[in-house]
């Protein structure tokens, strides 16, 4: 096989996968949100229980601060796959001379007059918030939970227990939204990405 019909093949396939994560991250957004509303609607029947404390002040936030994960992944596969991509488009058009207009990767890198990208980074961030107000506010609703039967221990217990949790999930996500950011602004060069690591 020659280097250019292994480059478009290649170009295909990471084609091919950035559209599988795309579906991918569209799926575990419906699924999850799907779930933390059946979990929200059953600790809302039963907030006045011990049960509705533990479903409110722990499931719940760590449900959603576990899809959020799920969620970022696919987004960072999506990048990964999108930043090899950029140095696959920049083979091929080294090979044609007579190809002039820019592709999808290079466009995206782009800087405009204003120096930002092409990308629409909002969505991401939107994504990263729906679920850190979707976190606090199952936190802050299993504080009121659970009535007068409930001792402040338990409640205390259950919300600090989720809160670690969440926080750590959390910071991990936005350990990876470096990387993923680095992916989505930069092209890949091999030999540049060799010497840096």
């Amino acid at each position: 096989m020659k280097r250019v019909e292994f480059d478009l093949e290649e170009y295909r396939a990471l084609r091919s996968e950035i559209i599988q994560c795309m579906d991918d991250g569209n799926k575990i957004l419906a699924f999850g949100l799907a779930a933390i509303g059946l979990t929200l609607g059953a600790g809302l029947s039963h907030k006045d229980t011990l049960l509705g404390v533990l479903v409110l002040g722990f499931f719940l936030p760590v449900l959603s601060a576990l899809v959020l994960s799920l969620w970022f992944a696919a987004q960072e596969r999506l990048a990964r796959a999108s930043h090899y991509l950029s140095g696959v488009e920049a083979r091929i058009k080294a090979m044609f001379s007579d190809i002039e207009s820019v592709s999808w990767e290079a466009w995206l890198r782009a800087r405009k007059p204003n120096g930002r990208s092409e990308h629409f980074w909002s969505t991401e961030w939107a994504g990263i918030g729906l679920f850190v107000v979707i976190i606090a506010s199952s936190i802050l609703i299993g504080v009121f939970a659970g009535g007068k039967n409930i001792s402040f221990e338990i409640k205390g217990l259950t919300i600090s227990a989720s809160a670690i949790i969440c926080g750590a999930l959390l910071l991990n996500v936005l350990r990876r939204y470096k990387n993923w950011k680095r992916w989505l602004s930069t092209h890949y060069n091999p030999e540049t990405w060799k010497a840096r690591h």
